[in-house]
Protein backbone atom coordinates (compact mmCIF):
# COMPACT_ATOMS: atom_id res chain seq x y z
CA UNK A 1 0.00 0.00 0.00
CA UNK A 2 1.08 3.58 -0.57
CA UNK A 3 0.44 6.35 1.96
CA UNK A 4 0.35 9.96 0.72
CA UNK A 5 0.74 12.67 3.38
CA UNK A 6 0.42 16.38 2.57
CA UNK A 7 0.76 19.38 4.90
CA UNK A 8 -0.15 22.98 4.05
CA UNK A 9 0.61 26.40 5.49
CA UNK A 10 -2.02 28.94 4.49
CA UNK A 11 -1.45 32.45 3.25
CA UNK A 12 -2.33 35.29 5.61
CA UNK A 13 -6.06 35.99 5.77
CA UNK A 14 -7.45 32.60 4.74
CA UNK A 15 -11.08 32.45 5.87
CA UNK A 16 -12.99 29.68 7.62
CA UNK A 17 -15.26 29.58 4.56
CA UNK A 18 -12.31 28.82 2.28
CA UNK A 19 -11.20 25.96 4.54
CA UNK A 20 -14.79 24.68 4.77
CA UNK A 21 -15.01 24.63 0.97
CA UNK A 22 -11.80 22.58 0.86
CA UNK A 23 -13.20 20.19 3.47
CA UNK A 24 -16.31 19.72 1.32
CA UNK A 25 -14.21 18.97 -1.75
CA UNK A 26 -12.08 16.49 0.22
CA UNK A 27 -15.24 14.71 1.38
CA UNK A 28 -16.26 14.18 -2.25
CA UNK A 29 -12.93 12.85 -3.54
CA UNK A 30 -13.29 9.21 -2.37
CA UNK A 31 -16.67 9.02 -4.15
CA UNK A 32 -15.15 10.33 -7.38
CA UNK A 33 -11.81 8.50 -7.36
CA UNK A 34 -12.06 4.73 -6.84
CA UNK A 35 -8.28 4.36 -6.47
CA UNK A 36 -8.47 6.45 -3.28
CA UNK A 37 -8.93 3.75 -0.62
CA UNK A 38 -9.01 6.03 2.45
CA UNK A 39 -8.79 9.77 3.03
CA UNK A 40 -8.41 11.71 6.28
CA UNK A 41 -8.10 15.50 6.21
CA UNK A 42 -8.60 18.60 8.29
CA UNK A 43 -7.34 21.74 9.94
CA UNK A 44 -4.79 21.63 12.74
CA UNK A 45 -6.49 21.71 16.15
CA UNK A 46 -3.86 24.10 17.52
CA UNK A 47 -2.73 22.17 20.57
CA UNK A 48 0.92 22.67 19.66
CA UNK A 49 2.66 25.62 18.04
CA UNK A 50 4.65 25.37 14.85
CA UNK A 51 2.33 22.88 13.14
CA UNK A 52 1.00 23.05 9.60
CA UNK A 53 -2.42 24.63 9.12
CA UNK A 54 -4.02 21.69 7.31
CA UNK A 55 -3.18 18.13 6.44
CA UNK A 56 -4.37 15.11 4.56
CA UNK A 57 -3.49 11.44 4.58
CA UNK A 58 -4.55 9.30 1.63
CA UNK A 59 -4.15 5.56 1.15
CA UNK A 60 -3.77 3.80 -2.20
CA UNK A 61 -3.26 0.17 -3.17
CA UNK A 62 -0.13 1.07 -5.09
CA UNK A 63 1.73 3.74 -7.04
CA UNK A 64 -0.57 3.28 -10.02
CA UNK A 65 -3.55 4.24 -7.85
CA UNK A 66 -1.71 7.30 -6.53
CA UNK A 67 -0.84 8.38 -10.07
CA UNK A 68 -4.49 7.97 -11.14
CA UNK A 69 -5.52 10.19 -8.21
CA UNK A 70 -2.95 12.82 -9.16
CA UNK A 71 -4.32 13.00 -12.71
CA UNK A 72 -8.02 12.73 -11.85
CA UNK A 73 -10.07 15.82 -12.83
CA UNK A 74 -11.71 16.03 -9.38
CA UNK A 75 -8.31 16.15 -7.66
CA UNK A 76 -6.91 18.63 -10.16
CA UNK A 77 -9.96 20.89 -9.72
CA UNK A 78 -9.66 20.85 -5.92
CA UNK A 79 -5.99 21.76 -6.12
CA UNK A 80 -6.43 24.50 -8.72
CA UNK A 81 -9.59 26.08 -7.33
CA UNK A 82 -9.33 25.58 -3.58
CA UNK A 83 -5.75 24.82 -2.54
CA UNK A 84 -3.55 26.95 -4.77
CA UNK A 85 -5.38 30.22 -4.00
CA UNK A 86 -4.79 29.82 -0.24
CA UNK A 87 -1.61 27.76 0.15
CA UNK A 88 1.63 29.51 1.00
CA UNK A 89 3.59 26.30 1.44
CA UNK A 90 3.11 22.60 0.78
CA UNK A 91 5.12 19.57 1.74
CA UNK A 92 4.38 15.94 1.01
CA UNK A 93 5.65 12.42 1.29
CA UNK A 94 4.63 9.13 -0.25
CA UNK A 95 5.64 6.04 1.67
CA UNK A 96 5.05 2.34 1.44
CA UNK A 97 3.07 0.86 4.32
CA UNK A 98 1.99 -2.72 5.10
CA UNK A 99 -1.14 -3.98 3.38
CA UNK A 100 -4.27 -3.91 5.50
Amino acid sequence: MLLHVVLFQWKEGVSEAQVAALDQAMAELPKAIPELKELQYGADVRIRGGNADYGLVALFADETGWRAYQEHPAHKAAVANLVQPIAAQRTAIQMRVPDR
